[in-house]
């Protein structure tokens, strides 16, 4: 850091967030007082300057770069922007000056959420000088910029994360619940730490990550909690090379912004659902795509089905699987979808007696709300039209105000496609 050129290091302040000692959810040592003495001491003879905040505990990497964005931005000394690196990262004498300009451009852009300069790290020299005129999405997020007013938007998604890992051990996170949670915004099992959870809230706020295609800088973390040498070797991080070539840091144009940000969009949603080839996408059920009990909730009534081939229909019995006359069944699949307008057919055949509603709600970053409802008892056959005013995931329930023994449930959606607005 103290190498780079083209800006002024009197300009930064440094920081230095240690995390602790001891794991309060375990009970065991996350490292030693002499090795963390030795890290501060490292950062201390480098940046005299500097300050070092030592965690009195262990936070793990998650809630330890939490630590330091609520430090820097949330304080009441906040600052405007910030630069965050972790200590596997060899800067190139550049990073500075160009993660600076794309601040600056990322001031001016709400649809940039993160920028970066380390580049392609497994790029040549030749492909680097002949590419260099354009910016990327970020694969990683490694020495990032941040802007202070992104960062209190993306608190709000990330919240109710952050509070799912407070107090987990960093090596073993509530897998299910974090899964559950990017379900309920709209999207699949993305990485469960905190990059994976970044990666949703930036998505789910219509942002980008940028960098510039150039490599910026090394990556060296051969060892440690999410990387083997085996592993590194395998990603190729050991060949980045460096080269000499001034950038081209022009914002993207409303087409390539849409492109990347659809892109990343749809590799994160399709890691739950079905993949959704393009725009103006039909899901069609016509076939046998039918539903069986995956899990129920004898207290409250609830049951929740998922796709199976296994059977046409779905018992309702008063032995157990429902506790009383009334409760809910939440049926599949998920639709993740954007802003827009969309036409859904659907159709619920019941054998045996009850009162039923039909509901169509969506799970978004306003919570759950059911958008359409319709009463019936024996069979339904809707078709109707939806707006949706944002990213959400669309979800279909059923409630049953009142049914007989030996009641059988028959939901079947025919289709759900967009009127000119688009399938996330």
């Amino acid at each position: 850091m103290r190498a780079q050129s083209g800006v002024a290091l009197d300009d930064y302040e440094f920081f230095l967030f240690q995390d602790g000692i001891l794991n309060v959810s375990t009970g065991s040592s996350a490292n030693t007082q002499e090795v963390i003495g030795e890290c501060c001491h490292a950062f201390e003879s480098v940046f005299p300057e500097g300050t070092v905040n030592v965690s009195s505990y262990n936070l793990g990497v998650g809630l330890n770069f939490l630590r330091a964005e609520r430090e820097i931005f949330d304080a009441e000394t906040s600052f405007d922007q910030a630069l965050f690196f972790e200590d596997d990262l060899v800067l190139g004498p550049r990073y500075f000056s160009i993660c600076s300009r794309l601040l600056a451009m990322m001031h001016e852009d709400p649809r940039i959420g993160m920028v970066a300069a380390y580049g392609s790290f497994t790029a040549t020299a030749e492909e680097q000088r002949h590419w260099s005129g354009g910016l990327v999405h970020m694969s990683q997020n490694w020495g990032f910029g941040l802007t202070r007013s992104f960062w209190k938007r993306r608190q709000q998604i990330l919240e109710p994360y952050y509070r799912l890992i407070e107090y987990s051990d960093p090596r073993h996170l509530p897998h299910d619940k974090i899964y559950e949670y990017f379900a309920g915004l709209g999207y699949g099992q993305a990485a469960t730490g905190q990059d994976g959870a970044i990666d949703v809230a930036t998505c789910y706020l219509n942002a980008v990550r940028l960098m510039p295609y150039a490599s910026n800088a090394r990556y060296i973390g051969a060892v440690g909690l999410h990387s083997t040498p085996a592993a590194f070797a395998a990603a190729g991080f050991a060949q980045t090379v460096f080269v000499e070539c001034e950038p081209d840091l022009t914002p993207p144009d409303e087409v390539r912004y849409r492109s990347m940000l659809e892109r990343h969009r749809r590799i994160l949603v399709d890691r739950r659902v079905d993949p959704l080839a393009n725009r103006r996408q039909v899901y069609s059920f016509e076939n046998p795509r039918t539903f069986v009990a995956a899990f129920v909730q004898p207290d409250s009534g609830m049951l929740y089905l998922h796709p199976s081939m296994k059977t046409g229909s779905f018992l309702i019995s008063g032995k157990g699987l429902l506790a009383s006359a009334e409760g809910t069944i939440i049926w599949g699949p998920y639709l993740p979808v954007s802003v827009g307008n969309y036409r859904c057919k659907a159709k619920v055949a019941i054998a045996g007696g009850g009162k039923f509603q039909f509901d169509v709600a969506v799970q978004g970053m306003d919570g759950f709300k059911i958008i359409r409802s319709f009463d019936f008892s024996g069979k339904l056959d809707v078709d109707f039209s939806l707006i949706v005013e944002s990213h959400c995931r669309i979800e279909f329930r059923i409630a049953c105000i009142g049914f007989q023994e030996s009641t059988v449930v028959q939901p079947r959606l025919i289709s759900f496609s967009d009127d000119g607005g688009a399938i996330a």
